[in-house]
């Protein structure tokens, strides 16, 4: 699974991917600098996954960048990060109060 979108707020381009090692990975390059990898599963500290949906946008609203995806049990989770701070695990199943996802 693989996504990639670019990041306006962030003067980057990114892409996320799942490692062998079931951790999300991100791959990113701003404008006149070198690319760089991040491990998003240990950086927000979110859960592992064997992820059959994976999706990364970029929101100028609030000045972040997220990557969604589907745990091993459904729910639904996104890992986000403003241009200035750290990523972020929150579980929107819960959050809302959703129905798991059926892939």
């Amino acid at each position: 699974m693989l996504t990639g979108y670019a990041w306006a707020e962030g003067n980057s381009k990114q892409i996320a991917y799942v490692g062998l090692d079931g951790h999300l990975h991100e791959v990113s390059v701003e404008a006149g600098k070198e690319w760089q990898h991040g491990d998003l599963t240990s950086l927000a500290n979110a859960p592992l996954t064997s992820i059959t949906t994976l999706d990364g946008y970029a929101w100028a609203a609030g000045d972040t960048k997220q990557v969604v995806y589907t745990g091993d049990d459904g729910d639904i989770r996104e890992l986000w990060r403003p241009r200035t701070g750290n990523w972020t695990s929150t579980n929107l199943s819960q959050t809302i109060m959703a129905l798991p996802a059926r892939f």
